[in-house]
């Protein structure tokens, strides 16, 4: 049997309440030639026993079966059995317009090493109670117009429309990923999918991108009511240590975006305990001052001064880094 074009990945942990929407709207799709993975995350309520449901009945989809990894882990397992010359994703409480396949294939894949669409966002507010009320302007859209491009250009493209990350809106070539073992980084939980389309950028250098100018996913976006002081730290950390692990494999747009992205996770570490927040302060810094200046944006790299200040007490070098903040 002919594999097929596009493996569709759905990672999947106690959804029972949205995940029969998602698997509709992939299976009312204009576009035939896909088979949909559906990785049940070590869910603890019905949603296994709903894809077992689908599977008997659908040919086309498969499902896995796995202990609780996360969202990354199960995005791997789907990908190591996709059959697929093209991968994508859907999030469980997510939902697809019919031509979203169509729209990635419509003017043919051959030419391109990624294909990228936009999407509509529908803006949920979820209260404390549990209770969730959707907004009565249920979405807007993110549009990036049709176009071509080089891959060493799109990553500025990407962060100005602010999609980035979304893998569900990207279109990948299986043996791209495969060849150059790109993954979701288990235990990664924050900025994950950014990680992925940071690696996998960097091996496209030079070739071609196609932005679909369509926008046919339609992205659930909580804002969630809550006091919490702090945000979790350690998911700051695990995605800072991957981006200095990966840096010598980026290539230089990709080199830039992820100093860029590990100084926004450095200021959102102002919400953190005082001495996680000097850590990734002082460790950012030292980041830098490891790198050559041709492979460091000119705002980031350290003069002689900063290198000085390095050495300061805690709190001083805390005032030093805010008056950064307010500079760059």
């Amino acid at each position: 049997m002919k594999n097929p074009l596009i493996s569709v990945i759905m990672p999947i942990y106690n959804a029972e309440s949205t995940v029969s929407r998602a698997v509709d709207s992939i299976l009312q799709q204009t576009f035939s030639d896909f088979e949909l993975i559906l990785v049940n995350d070590g869910s603890t309520d019905s949603s296994l026993e709903i894809c077992r449901t689908y599977e008997a009945n659908n040919r086309n989809i498969k499902v896995i079966d796995q202990l609780n990894g996360g969202v990354s882990s199960a995005r791997n397992a789907g990908m190591a059995t996709a059959c697929g010359d093209w991968i994508t994703f859907c999030d469980s409480d997510d939902f697809v317009d019919p031509a979203w396949l169509e729209n990635f294939a419509r003017d043919g894949v051959d030419d391109y090493s990624l294909i990228v669409q936009s999407l509509k966002i529908h803006r949920i507010f979820k209260c404390e109670n549990g209770e969730t009320e959707k907004w009565s302007e249920s979405f807007d859209t993110v549009r990036i117009d049709r176009g071509i491009y080089f891959a060493d250009h799109v990553i500025g493209l990407l962060r100005k429309k602010y999609i980035f990350g979304f893998v569900y809106l990207k279109l990948y070539k299986t043996e791209i990923i495969r060849r150059n073992n790109i993954h979701f980084h288990s235990g990664v939980t924050f900025r994950e999918d950014e990680l992925f389309n940071i690696e996998y950028i960097s091996m496209i250098s030079g070739q071609k991108v196609l932005f679909t100018g369509t926008a046919s996913y339609n992205y659930n976006y909580e804002l969630v009511d809550v006091n919490n002081k702090y945000v979790l730290t350690d998911y700051l950390f695990k995605t800072v240590q991957v981006l200095r692990e990966k840096y010598p494999t980026y290539n230089l747009e990709a080199r830039t975006y992820a100093i860029d992205r590990y100084f926004e996770l450095v200021t959102d570490s102002f919400r953190c305990k005082y001495n996680s927040k000097m850590k990734l302060l002082k460790d950012f810094h030292v980041f830098i001052k490891e790198k050559s200046n041709d492979s460091v944006p000119t705002e980031y790299r350290l003069n002689k001064l900063s290198q000085r200040i390095l050495k300061l007490p805690g709190g001083v070098y805390l005032v030093y880094i805010m008056l950064s903040l307010i500079r760059l």
